[in-house]
């Protein structure tokens, strides 16, 4: 563009605007006659005769789910089980249990870099929070636990862990009948 006469760079700069984009038209196409605007509550046309399978109770998809209400939040909820909960040690794990009044349990698991990289600790944590899910007794029972995990939890399977979480809640119950 350089070397062009001035005429021909000017009509260029009529023709495409001050930064080479040609004009572009603003008006707006008219909306089609069908437009289909996706809705949560919209008609939604399926095959004939199919219909969406029926929702469970609220009671029954939470016992499901491991949901917010189902974990320990703050700093305060963990230093309260490791100060006044019962340290049940095992060889993978230990769980620190407190009883609380709110009717259900929750749980924590901490893991430090010990355990292994971020890879290995989020399947650590994800493996107990399915053991804990599971636990349709000990959710009902009103327990802050908190999972304290070492370093041998990375190769363990949920199997082994499961078994382990078993053993330690039922230790957990003998000494709560004996004192």
């Amino acid at each position: 563009m350089l070397h062009m006469p001035s005429n021909m760079r000017n009509s260029l700069r009529q023709e495409r605007g001050i930064h080479g984009e040609a004009d572009v038209s603003t008006e707006q196409r008219p909306a089609q006659e069908k437009a289909w605007i996706p809705r949560q509550d919209g008609d939604r046309q399926g095959a004939p005769g199919a219909q969406a399978p029926a929702r469970q109770g609220s009671e029954e998809i939470d016992r499901l789910r491991f949901t917010p209400d189902d974990r320990l939040h703050n700093r305060r909820q963990f230093e309260a089980a490791y100060e006044k909960g019962v340290r049940v040690p095992g060889r993978r794990f230990v769980l620190f249990i407190l009883p609380n009044s709110l009717g259900r349990s929750r749980l924590g698991v901490t893991l430090s870099r010990k355990v292994g990289n971020a890879v290995v600790r989020n399947r650590a944590r994800r493996l107990m929070r399915e053991i804990f899910r599971a636990q349709s007794v000990i959710r009902r029972e009103g327990l802050d636990i908190v999972v304290n995990t070492r370093p041998e939890i990375a190769g363990a399977s949920l199997e082994d862990l499961r078994r382990e979480f078993d053993r330690a809640m039922s230790r957990f119950r003998e000494r709560k009948v004996s004192s």
